[in-house]
């Protein structure tokens, strides 16, 4: 909970103005700690396949399943990101360097100077700790979580399948501006 709070807090220093939607999937519903907050705290615990994705051995599918229940009340946005709950804005986060007419990514997998095009989808694993896409790419963005599910299920990572779905007009950051735990193996 307390990585959550940061996560919020400095989503509120850096995007004045951010409409915060907070989506979460646990067994017993933390609302209470998250509902002066948030803007809107879905609270997915109690409907059965998210409960089935969060229970899963796959932290991907879990994600995919809250983006799809979580992204019907952000489409009315001009632009939306995602941000994991355990990660928090840092010093080097930057409005300005996002291009918020295109999906943006971190590419994992290759350095961001070796990318043959910064603006043209590249296969391999794409960073899911922060991303984002203006509202045109809503629906293509819906449709990629939804046509990633089956992969996912049979331990393709989203960090893969959701690009590959989405590919086009990516836009490769060379930073992102976060930190935080990482999931796999509690490192900051």
């Amino acid at each position: 909970i307390e990585q959550t709070f940061k996560t919020i807090e400095t989503v509120r220093e850096k995007v004045p103005g951010a409409y915060i939607i907070l989506a979460d999937n646990s067994k017993q519903n933390p609302q209470e700690y998250f509902e002066d907050k948030v803007d809107k705290f879905l609270y997915l615990g109690d409907k059965k396949f998210a409960r089935k994705a969060a229970s899963s051995k796959s932290k991907s599918f879990g994600e995919a399943v809250l983006m799809i229940y979580a992204l019907p009340y952000a489409k009315k946005f001009d632009y939306i990101f995602k941000l994991s709950g355990r990660y928090f804005l840092n010093e080097n986060f930057d409005l300005n360097k996002w291009d918020l007419k295109r999906l943006c990514f971190l590419h994992n997998t290759e350095a961001y100077d070796s990318l043959p095009s910064k603006t043209k989808y590249f296969y391999g694993s794409h960073n899911m700790v922060i991303y984002g896409f203006p509202r045109k790419y809503y629906g293509r963005m819906y449709r990629a979580f939804w046509l990633s599910i089956p992969f996912i299920q049979k331990t393709r990572p989203i960090e893969t399948m959701l690009p590959f779905f989405s590919r086009r007009p990516i836009y490769y950051m060379e930073t992102l501006g976060a930190s935080g735990m990482m999931a796999v193996n509690g490192k900051l």
